[in-house]
């Protein structure tokens, strides 16, 4: 079975771990969630007319001006990007 298990020969040994489930993993995750709340019909609408009002503009910033990330966190600090961008 370690020759199916371990690609190296000369590997020794293969390390196994064990969770166990505690309390916290009980609970849902964010992803959980949001999969959830995206599961509705009204989701599902917002997300699509976002999809057609905000992702062009999105697109058009990282055709256009070539930047593909904002450097700055948060809405202070990406408006505060985009400002200087536009202005440049």
């Amino acid at each position: 079975m370690k020759s199916k298990c371990i690609r190296k020969e000369n590997t020794k040994a293969r390390q196994v771990g064990i969770l166990e489930e505690s309390e916290d993993s009980k609970k849902k995750t964010f992803t959980q969630r949001m999969r959830e709340k995206f599961d509705t019909t009204y989701s599902r609408s917002v997300y699509s007319r976002r999809m057609g009002t905000v992702e062009p503009v999105f697109g058009h910033i990282r055709g256009t001006k070539k930047l593909d990330r904002f450097t700055l966190r948060g809405k202070k600090g990406s408006n505060s990007m985009a400002t200087l961008l536009y202005c440049a």
